[in-house]
């Protein structure tokens, strides 16, 4: 895929494909990284633009309804709010990106239109989300977009740039990994586990160390005393004490109690 010299109604340093045995139709498709767009916004103006995703239908996994509110929230913070994606220009769905009917997918379908009529940039989280490669396959999945589908869908968006968050030019493992990060975020899973407020494990210690001493004494095994914890916290926590939650693992409250129980079954022997 090669750089095609800009005209006067494309933005500058737009991706384009160009085939000189087929040439391009005169209103041509480009995408554009979205920092490209925002970097020539002028200081102090803000930018409404529809967005467009897709799911595809051989995923369970894949879910545009998860990641809008996280791709809304990073961009907000990244732009300052000089972006706008309002809800009622979302257009979303659940399509093959391969299909080669590419006029058999409404949203995107009704997205060109907009932007053909506004005059405006589409947002798409990659390019992948507009299109993949008709032989799309398990074994070259990640595989990188060729002309052919890029020519593909210049004729069908006729002259709409498409403004992608993930820069066009990325790899497409690299962007599975943006996309997987997005899917953890939503469902809250993946990356470092929350920090705990400093003195978190002193505090557990001096206020649940002797009490697990004290129920050790009374011949009770860890998971019972790790019970009788969790029921003292929850009790403090009903009566509206301003306390710290704790979790208490096994290995723990072994710690805490391996004295006393090597004399209670020194006792016992």
């Amino acid at each position: 895929m090669s750089k095609k010299k800009n005209s006067a109604n494309l933005p500058e340093n737009c991706v384009v494909d160009e085939d000189p045995e087929n040439p391009m139709p005169s209103e041509e498709i480009c995408f554009i990284s979205l920092d490209v767009v925002m970097s020539r916004l002028p200081k102090g103006e803000r930018l409404i633009l529809p967005f467009y995703d897709r799911a595809s239908e051989a995923s369970h996994n894949d879910n545009p309804e998860d990641r809008w509110p996280i791709i809304k929230a990073e961009l907000a913070e990244k732009y300052r709010n000089r972006l706008q994606l309002p809800e009622r220009l979302r257009f979303c769905e659940t399509k093959k990106g391969r299909s080669t009917q590419l006029h058999n997918r409404p949203a995107l379908s009704k997205a060109i239109e907009y932007c053909q009529k506004h005059q405006c940039v589409l947002v798409a989280p990659s390019v992948h989300r507009i299109i993949r490669i008709d032989c799309l396959g398990k074994k070259n999945r990640l595989a990188p977009l060729r002309e052919r589908d890029f020519m593909r869908l210049a004729r069908f968006a006729q002259g709409v740039v498409v403004a992608t968050v993930i820069p066009p030019e990325t790899p497409p493992k690299e962007v599975q990994k943006i996309f997987i990060k997005w899917g953890q975020k939503a469902k809250g899973k993946g990356g470092r586990p929350k920090k705990k407020p400093p003195g978190y494990l002193k505090e557990r210690r001096k206020t649940y160390r002797p009490i697990a001493r004290k129920l050790c004494r009374k011949g009770l095994s860890y998971p019972k005393i790790k019970d009788e914890l969790l029921k003292i916290q929850e009790e403090r926590l009903r009566k509206n004490e301003q306390i710290l939650v704790f979790d208490f693992p096994e290995t723990t409250i072994a710690d805490w109690v391996r004295d006393v129980r090597a004399k209670r079954m020194a006792i016992d022997n």
